[in-house]
């Protein structure tokens, strides 16, 4: 059951948090750090996030749902990511 209850959660994460790709294309583009910020509803744990940084490629490194924001926090996760990079303009990536 347990292995059924992964397959289905790895699907749920994908299809509401389609994020990772257009976060590679960012990083294609130069962009290299991501910071978290807090929905307007956010849970204790999205809070504890909020202002975390990363670096980008670390951020998009060993998914495990391909769900980068939802693997953070949850899903239905309304917070969103600050991405940023030398020279460029910050651009704000939400899961859903």
């Amino acid at each position: 059951m347990a292995r059924f209850n992964a397959k289905l959660a790895a699907k749920i994460a994908g299809i509401q948090d389609d994020s990772e790709g257009y976060l590679r294309d960012l990083m294609a583009q130069g962009y290299t750090f991501c910071q978290w910020a807090k929905g307007p509803t956010a849970c204790s744990h999205c809070v504890m996030l909020h202002g975390r940084r990363w670096r980008l490629v670390d951020f998009v490194a060993n998914l495990r749902f391909s769900a980068p924001i939802f693997e953070r926090s949850h899903c239905n996760c309304k917070c969103s990511i600050i991405v940023s990079g030398p020279g460029q303009v910050d651009e704000q990536v939400y899961a859903y």
